[in-house]
């Protein structure tokens, strides 16, 4: 496992991450489509911000550690903040009526379309998603 840890106030973090397994994943698959890596750079940026930002609450001393694999011609993204964690099971539907015009509320939603799992650990602070790169 690959393995990056930065605190919850440096929001160019995201970028550098992005690139940072964008490249392994080339590193692996030179050939994969630019489909698949818009999916996985955009649910990554949905985790991070959502760590950074619901998790840590944006302080300052608080860390996000991101893991990173391809097990089996897929790829396992582990993201963890330091916060209280929460419920993702609690979230309002997006697609409700109600929802639709709401300015927030649909990273978890993106998340678990585009990749091929997104799993939550029972704090609710830690997300593991899986997409397959073939």
């Amino acid at each position: 496992m690959n393995n990056i840890k930065f605190f919850s106030k440096k929001s160019q973090s995201i970028a550098e991450i992005r690139t940072k397994i964008t490249e392994y994943i080339k590193s692996f698959n030179a050939a994969i489509s630019e489909d698949v890596l818009f999916d996985i750079r955009l649910c990554l940026e949905e985790a991070l911000r959502n760590a950074m930002m619901h998790g840590n609450k944006m302080c300052q001393d608080l860390q996000v550690n991101v893991s990173y694999n391809i097990e089996n011609d897929e790829l396992v993204i582990s993201i963890q903040d330091e916060g209280e964690g929460f419920d993702p099971g609690s979230l309002p539907d997006p697609t409700k009526d109600e929802n639709l015009y709401e300015d927030h509320g649909r990273g978890v939603f993106i998340m678990k379309k585009f990749m091929d799992s997104v799993e939550y650990n029972e704090k609710g602070n830690k997300v593991v998603m899986r997409k397959k790169l073939i």
